[in-house]
C-alpha cells in the first residue's frame, strides 16, 4: 500500500495494533511513592487526530492553511499534529527556547491563520504580539479542568483563545478511522524552522513525501522493532515513533533544556517500560554518563541511543554503551533540517575508525552515505551556484593516513552537498536562503526524484576518505582564509579542535577569526589547571606545527551554545565576546 500522507502510517498502526500504547508521559510519583503515567493507545491517537482533522475542516479551515503549534511533548501535540497532518494544515514548529526577536520573525514571516497553544503561548502571543495581521483563529489547548476553575476563568480565556481543542471531542464517535482530508504526497505537510545556531532560522518546507521518506530512511538505518518502547528526549524526533511502530515515553523534564535534565528521571522511564531505544541531544547524553561514571548502573534493556546535534565525545559513548544492553550501540546520524539523514556512525565505527583521526586533527567522521542519499563534494564558495554545470566538484578521495593541516587543505576539503528523497526544496519566503543553499536538480548522473527537486547545500565542509567514511572539518562560515608568504591557508574548526580537545582538563575548544588571526577559545574541565593546559599545547606544537601560527589562546567561563540541542557552540557570539579581550590572549609562539 502507498503511503501518500504521513499520517497513513499512525492509521495502519492502529488497525494493526489498536490498544498498544502509543504515546506515555510521566506524571510524577504518587502519595506512596509509585510513579505514575498517563497513557494513550495507537487506537485513541488516531481516533483523536481523525476528530480533530474534521472539526477544523467544520470550521471552515482550507487544507494549506499555516498554523503556529506550541504544545508540549504528550498526547495533546501527537493528536493535535496528525489531526493537522490529516486535515491537510501545515503545523509549523519553532524551537520554544529560540531568541524571542528571532521567534517573532519567524511566526510573521509564516503568516499563519492559525495559532494553537498551550496557555502560556496564548499569553506570549498576545502580549509580544505574535501574528497580529494574518491570525484568523486561535485555539487553547489545556486549562483549568475542574468545573469551578473554569466557571471562574472563562472570560480570561475567551479572551486568550477563541476555541478550545477539546471542542474537537464531540467528534470521537462520528469520524470514521480512516479519515484523511488530504492524500497527495507532494502537498505542502509542516514548515519545520532550523535552529538559528548557524544563521538565521528559516522555515524548511516538508511535503508529506519528504517526511515518508524519513521514515525509511530511519528504518534503514536502525533496526527498530515494532512494538519497542523508545525514550524520544526531543520532540521533533518523537513524531515519528508511530510510523515506526513505538511507543513513545516521555520522562519529566524541560524539553527546552535538555541539559539540565534529571538522569535518574530519564533512567527510571527506561527501566519502568525496558525501553529499547533513547534519542537524546549530545548535552543530555553527557550529563548521562556523567551521572553513571559518578553512579554506576545497568541498563540491561537499552539496545540503542540515538544523539545527534554536534559531535558526541567517544568517552561518553563508551560509559553509556558499557551500562545498556551487550549488543547496544550509540549512534550519531548527520544531517540538517533541510535533510536527513544523510549518514550515521556508531560507538564501534567511531572507536575502529574515527576515534583516532578526530584526536588527530582529520576532522569528525560522521559515517558513510546513507543507502537512497547521494552526496558529493563541489569547491568551496559564498557565492549562489544555480546549476550543477556552475559547480566544481571534488572527486578525490582523502586516504586515512594523510593529514588535514591548514596548508593542504584549500583545494582538498570540499562543501558538502545532498540530494535524496528527504531533501526539501525551497525555505518559507526566504529566496535568499534559497539562492545560496540550493542547486537545480540532481547531481551529474544520479536520477531525477520529482520535477523541482533541488540539491542542499549543507554549508558544511568536509571530504570523503577511500573507504566511503564521511568527514565533517566544520562549518563553511567559521573556515578562517589567509594568505602567508603567497601561500593560500584554510583553517577549519574541526581540524584544529581536534588535538586540543584531547589535553587533559580541555572540555572543549573553539577557532575563532580576529583581527589578528585566528584565536583558539578554551572551556576548561571543572578543577583544571590553565597553567597545564598551556603547557600541553606547547607540547602538541612539535608534532602540529601550525599551532605556532595561532595568535593565540583564551580561557572562556562557559561557551554559548544552541537552544535546541544545547550543545553546538555559538561561535558568532564568541567572535563579539573575543574582540573586547583581544589583548588579554595568551601568546605562545
Amino acid at each position: 500500500m502507498a503511503i501518500n500522507n504521513i499520517a497513513e502510517h499512525l492509521i495502519i498502526k492502529a488497525q494493526e495494533s489498536p490498544n498498544r500504547p502509543a504515546v506515555i508521559c510521566a506524571l510524577g510519583k504518587n502519595s506512596r511513592g509509585r510513579r505514575s503515567y498517563t497513557l494513550q493507545t495507537f487506537d485513541q491517537l488516531n481516533q483523536e487526530s481523525a476528530a480533530i482533522a474534521l472539526w477544523l475542516k467544520e470550521l471552515g479551515i482550507q487544507p494549506g492553511t499555516k498554523a503556529v503549534v506550541m504544545v508540549k511533548p504528550g498526547p495533546e501535540l501527537f493528536a493535535l499534529t496528525f489531526g493537522l497532518f490529516k486535515a491537510g494544515i501545515v503545523p509549523v514548529l519553532i524551537d520554544p527556547g529560540m531568541d524571542k526577536s528571532a521567534l517573532k520573525e519567524c511566526i510573521t514571516a509564516a503568516k499563519p491563520e492559525l495559532f494553537i497553544g498551550i496557555p502560556l503561548a496564548h499569553i506570549a502571543r498576545k502580549v509580544l504580539g505574535w501574528a497580529k495581521k494574518s491570525l484568523k483563529l486561535s485555539i487553547m489547548v489545556g486549562g483549568p479542568q475542574s468545573s469551578w476553575k473554569k466557571t471562574l476563568t472563562y472570560p480570561f480565556y475567551r479572551w486568550l483563545a477563541q476555541r478550545n481543542l477539546d471542542e474537537a471531542m464531540v467528534h470521537l464517535d462520528q469520524v470514521p478511522s480512516d479519515y484523511l482530508a488530504q492524500d497527495n504526497p507532494h502537498s505542502l505537510a509542516a514548515i519545520l524552522y532550523t535552529s538559528g545556531s548557524t544563521g538565521i532560522p528559516k522555515g524548511a518546507m516538508y511535503k508529506h513525501r519528504h517526511f515518508i521518506a524519513q521514515v525509511d530512511l530511519l528504518k534503514a538505518s536502525y533496526d527498530f522493532r515494532e512494538g519497542a518502547f523508545d525514550v524520544p528526549t526531543f520532540p521533533l524526533f518523537a513524531l515519528f515513533d508511530p510510523a515506526l511502530g513505538m511507543s513513545a515515553v516521555f520522562p519529566i523534564m524541560d524539553y527546552a533544556a535538555p541539559a539540565k535534565a534529571d538522569p535518574n528521571e530519564i533512567f527510571s522511564v527506561i527501566d519502568d517500560f525496558g525501553a529499547e531505544n533513547l534519542f537524546c541531544s549530545p548535552a543530555l547524553l553527557r550529563r548521562l554518563a556523567t551521572s553513571l561514571k559518578t553512579n554506576p548502573r545497568p541498563l540491561p534493556t537499552l539496545k540503542r541511543v540515538i544523539s545527534a546535534g554536534a559531535p558526541v565525545p567517544v568517552e561518553e559513548m563508551k560509559i553509556i554503551k558499557e551500562a545498556a544492553h551487550s549488543t547496544a550501540d550509540i549512534y550519531t546520524p548527520y544531517g540538517a533540517t533541510e535533510s536527513l539523514p544523510l549518514s550515521s556512525i556508531s560507538c564501534s565505527e567511531v572507536l575502529e575508525r574515527g576515534y583516532l583521526g578526530q584526536t588527530q586533527g582529520r576532522g569528525v567522521c560522521v559515517g558513510k552515505t546513507t543507502p537512497g542519499v547521494n552526496i558529493r563534494l563541489i569547491k568551496v564558495t559564498d557565492e549562489a551556484i544555480e546549476s550543477w554545470s556552475d559547480a566544481e566538484l571534488i572527486e578525490r578521495p582523502i586516504h586515512s593516513d594523510e593529514a588535514i593541516t591548514p596548508f593542504n587543505a584549500y583545494d582538498r576539503i570540499g562543501e558538502i552537498v545532498v540530494y535524496g528523497p528527504s531533501t526539501t526544496q525551497a525555505y518559507l519566503s526566504h529566496p535568499q536562503g534559497d539562492t545560496l543553499s540550493k542547486i537545480k536538480g540532481p547531481p551529474p548522473q544520479v536520477a531525477l526524484i520529482e520535477e523541482q527537486s533541488v540539491s542542499h547545500r549543507m554549508g558544511d565542509l568536509g571530504y570523503i576518505d577511500e573507504a566511503g567514511f564521511i568527514w565533517v572539518c566544520g562549518r563553511k562560515s567559521h573556515r578562517i582564509d589567509q594568505v602567508d608568504k603567497d601561500q593560500e591557508l584554510r583553517w577549519l574548526p574541526h581540524c584544529v579542535e581536534g588535538p586540543i580537545n584531547q589535553i587533559n582538563g580541555v572540555f572543549r575548544s573553539a577557532l575563532v577569526d580576529s583581527i589578528q588571526g585566528p584565536v583558539i577559545c578554551i572551556e576548561l574541565k571543572k578543577n583544571a589547571q590553565w597553567d597545564h593546559v598551556i603547557k600541553e599545547i606547547k607540547d602538541l606544537a612539535d608534532q602540529y606545527v601550525w599551532l605556532k601560527m595561532i595568535y593565540g589562546f583564551i580561557r572562556h567561563p562557559n561557551f554559548p551554545v544552541d537552544t535546541r540541542h544545547n550543545a553546538k557552540i555559538k561561535r558568532e557570539k564568541l567572535k563579539l565576546w573575543l574582540q573586547t579581550r583581544l589583548t588579554s590572549t595568551q601568546r605562545l609562539f
